[in-house]
C-alpha cells in the first residue's frame, strides 16, 4: 500500500504548482456586461483532457484516494458483513437449543436445513463461548443451553430422544412400580438389556428402586416425572 500513498502526496504536491502553471487566475469585482451580447447559444463542449492540469490532478488524486479507502477498508468492510451474518446464525442455533433441550447436531442439520459442518462449527464456538454444553451417551451427543436447566435434569433430557430409553422411562412412568420383568415384557425387550438401562437410571437417579421380596420395582423420580408430562422442550 505505500506506493499508492507516495503517488498521491506526489500529486497534492504537483496540483499548486500545475495551477500557478496555467497562468494562476485574478479575482476582480464582477462587472455586468456592456454592449450587445449573445446568450442563446449553448455551452462548449469541453474533454477531460481540455480541462486546465490542476482539475485533471485533482480528479485524479480523489480516484486514487477512493480506490486507496476500497482497497484499505473494504476487505474489512466485508469481513464484518460476514461476522455479523454468521453470529446471526448462532444466534439461531442458541435458541434452538434453547427451545429443545438434549436436541443433537443431526436435529440441529434437519430442522435448520444447514450444512453439518457450518452446525458443528457453531456449536464449537457457542461451547467456547460457554452457551452451551454437551452431555455424552456414548456415542450420542446432547446439547443444551448454559442455565436455565439444572444438571441432573440434562441427563433426562438426553435420555427420552433416545426411542428405546424414552419408551422404558414412559412405561415406568405409566405404570408406577413396574418391575424389570414386567417392563421386558411390555415392550418385548430382552431382560439383561432391560436391566442395563435401568442400571444407569439408577446412577443418574433418574428412578427409584424398591425390592419387594420378589422383584426390584421402579418408579420415576418427581422431576422425571414432570419433564415426561411436557415432553422434550418443557
Amino acid at each position: 500500500m505505500k506506493y499508492p500513498a507516495i503517488i498521491l502526496i506526489f500529486l497534492l504536491f504537483l496540483m499548486p504548482r500545475a495551477a500557478l502553471a496555467g497562468g494562476g487566475y485574478t479575482v476582480e469585482p464582477y462587472s455586468p456586461p456592456t454592449g450587445p451580447f449573445d446568450s442563446a447559444g449553448s455551452d462548449m463542449t469541453v474533454s477531460f483532457f481540455d480541462l486546465p492540469l490542476w482539475i485533471q490532478l485533482s480528479w485524479a488524486a480523489g480516484a486514487l484516494v477512493a480506490g486507496f479507502t476500497v482497497l484499505k477498508f473494504g476487505p474489512v468492510v466485508l469481513a464484518r458483513i460476514r461476522n455479523i451474518l454468521k453470529n446471526e446464525k448462532r444466534r439461531e442455533i442458541l435458541e434452538y437449543v434453547g427451545q429443545n433441550p438434549g436436541c443433537t447436531t443431526a436435529d440441529i442439520v434437519r430442522d435448520m436445513n444447514l450444512n453439518r459442518g457450518t452446525a458443528k462449527y457453531h456449536i464449537y464456538l457457542l461451547g467456547l463461548e460457554s452457551k452451551v454444553t454437551e452431555k455424552k451417551d456414548g456415542k450420542m451427543r446432547y446439547l443444551f443451553r448454559n442455565g436455565g436447566i439444572r444438571p441432573e435434569k440434562k441427563q433426562v433430557y438426553g435420555y427420552i430422544r433416545n426411542p428405546t430409553k424414552r419408551e422404558i422411562l414412559m412405561t415406568i412412568f405409566r405404570e408406577p412400580g413396574i418391575s424389570n420383568l414386567q417392563i421386558a415384557e411390555r415392550m418385548q425387550l430382552d431382560k439383561s438389556t432391560v436391566h442395563w438401562h435401568l442400571s444407569r437410571f439408577l446412577e443418574e437417579r433418574i428412578v427409584d428402586s424398591v425390592w419387594d421380596g420378589r422383584n426390584m420395582n421402579y418408579t420415576v423420580t418427581d422431576d422425571v416425572a414432570e419433564i415426561l408430562k411436557t415432553g422434550p422442550a418443557g
